[in-house]
């Protein structure tokens, strides 16, 4: 967790968006986060193993809304 928050968004240098540092139309941002469900995971999952190597997106249906506003140019 970061704070309280089960999420957090950082921009690609890895600084984190804020109040005082905020994202801008056109900027991309990755958003870290917990709980998002089932996965089709990149490799073997064994529990106490190290991750697998790789993406492993989350298998159900998704949204992201920011400030109200749905975002439509999701990458992965």
């Amino acid at each position: 967790m970061y704070g309280n928050n089960l999420a957090v968004a950082t921009f690609l240098n890895y600084s984190v968006v804020t109040a005082s540092n905020p994202a801008h139309i056109g900027d991309t941002v990755v958003i870290w986060f917990l709980g998002g469900g089932p996965v089709n995971p990149s490799g073997k999952l064994t529990t106490g193993a190290v991750s697998p190597a790789g993406l492993s997106p989350v298998t159900g249906a998704y949204t992201i809304t920011v400030g109200g506003v749905e975002v439509t140019n999701i990458s992965y």
